[in-house]
């Protein structure tokens, strides 16, 4: 891994911009304007741009942890929009199947 003055690196930036366009494209979906499902779409949206604006952070340990904390809080998410507004899982089922991972 390449050392990075900052919190978050150009890559994970790069990478993080491109979750927010698949976000939005998702988003588009019909079962993504369920207001169950909505919460949890504004909170990864709120995290990917979080973590993009840490970018300007030092890097400290404790921004370390915080970022870190919110990057692996992403993947659970993540599948879980994904199974309920493509798979088109009910939340619940989609909840109970991320608990067993």
């Amino acid at each position: 891994m390449v050392y990075s003055p900052t919190v978050v690196s150009d890559k994970q930036i790069k990478s993080l911009r491109g979750k927010l366009k698949s976000l939005k494209v998702l988003t588009k979906n019909p079962r993504a304007e369920s207001a169950e499902i909505r919460p949890f779409i504004v909170y990864l949206t709120r995290t990917i741009h979080e973590i993009i604006d840490s970018k300007s952070l030092p890097r400290t340990e404790e921004n370390l942890k915080m970022v870190q904390k919110k990057l692996s809080d992403m993947p659970k998410l993540e599948d879980l929009l994904i199974r309920v507004i493509v798979g088109g899982e009910s939340l619940q089922e989609a909840r109970e199947r991320n608990r067993r991972k």
